[in-house]
């Protein structure tokens, strides 16, 4: 079993699969995060919190989130 985050990003109704950064840290549904993604460093937003999903259901390699989004980074996308 892997442990992945679900994260959308803006204009998609796509979920994609994230690995996250630390299994401690609480993703809330709604919230943003910055992951890493082919195309570098991305903003999204989490549809679902740290869950298993059985292997052969994860596409490899798995990205992962680079952190939660700070006050900052919030005012920037809201602009």
């Amino acid at each position: 079993m892997e442990k992945i985050v679900g994260i959308k990003f803006k204009n998609t109704s796509k979920v994609y699969y994230f690995a996250p950064a630390n299994e401690k840290d609480v993703y809330e549904v709604g919230s943003g995060v910055i992951v890493e993604t082919a195309k570098g460093q991305e903003y999204g937003t989490v549809v679902f919190g740290i869950k298993e999903v059985p292997d052969e259901e994860v596409v490899r390699p798995l990205k992962s989130i680079v952190r939660k989004t700070s006050k900052k980074d919030d005012a920037l996308i809201k602009e």
